[in-house]
């Protein structure tokens, strides 16, 4: 993965042939508003992510890190996950139409890839949620719904749930996960001790 502090992962985007990673220039007047484009700005995270089979029994729960990262100028937002036990390395990439409320995303998840389209609530860099579907190469889909809520022992959590069906529609798996924000020193803390890091 090619991390890119200030604009979007786009080595990694063009090694996939996609043209997402095609930000617009920064500068570029991506909402309505005649204001300054807010500054790039980043999200840290720490919480953990239950998913269960549902046509097979089985839940499988990890905890992972989440940095989001998120870009006005390049109408981007990059989100990182990763697995504190595993290691395993998640990367969302959205293209944002800040005018609009939607976005576009490419979603490498392992081995896998998907690619979809969602859409915005809230003012503009300052969205409390966003849902989402996307769709992989053999057709299966992956519905998403997140939220920025209030942590009740203060600070911000990211809430997010989600629906997994297989080529034909039919729900195989669920998911929840609930992420509470953290200081960065924190964050970056974790992150040394994630494997392979």
């Amino acid at each position: 993965m090619s991390w890119i502090h200030g604009g979007c992962s786009v080595v990694m985007l063009a090694a996939l042939g996609w043209l997402l990673g095609a930000c617009v220039p920064a500068g570029a007047d991506d909402d309505d508003s005649s204001g300054p484009v807010p500054a790039d700005s980043v999200e840290y995270y720490f919480g953990t992510s239950t998913i269960s089979g549902v046509t097979a029994n089985w839940t499988e729960t990890n905890t992972y890190l989440v940095r989001r990262s998120l870009f006005p100028a390049a109408s981007c937002i990059t989100e990182e996950l990763y697995d504190t036990g595993e290691g395993t390395e998640w990367l969302v990439d959205l293209v944002v139409d800040a005018a609009a409320g939607t976005f576009t995303l490419a979603f490498v998840a392992g081995e896998g890839s998907y690619t979809g389209t969602g859409t915005l609530t809230g003012a503009a860099w300052a969205w409390t949620e966003w849902e989402s579907i996307s769709t992989a190469a053999d057709g299966s889909t992956v519905q998403s719904n997140d939220s920025l809520t209030d942590d009740p022992a203060g600070g911000t959590r990211l809430v997010v749930s989600k629906m997994g069906r297989d080529s034909v529609g039919a729900l195989d798996w669920t998911a929840g996960e609930v992420f509470t924000e953290i200081p960065e020193s924190e964050w970056l803390e974790r992150f040394a001790e994630v494997p392979g890091r």
